[in-house]
């Protein structure tokens, strides 16, 4: 496993628990709030488009 090649602790913990994951939640927050909101993607084929642009 890569994780271990690289001396990294591979841990899986539940989604969406700032309390065990904050800096990572955070960071979704902030994608949310300033880009993907404003996105509507009605289909794989159209996200691509957009991503593009």
């Amino acid at each position: 496993m890569l994780c271990s090649e690289l001396g990294i602790k591979f841990q899986i913990i539940r989604s969406r628990t700032p309390r065990n994951n904050g800096k990572v939640e955070r960071n979704y927050k902030n994608y949310n709030e300033r880009f993907y909101k404003y996105l509507y993607f009605y289909s794989y084929y159209d996200l691509n488009l957009q991503m593009k642009r």
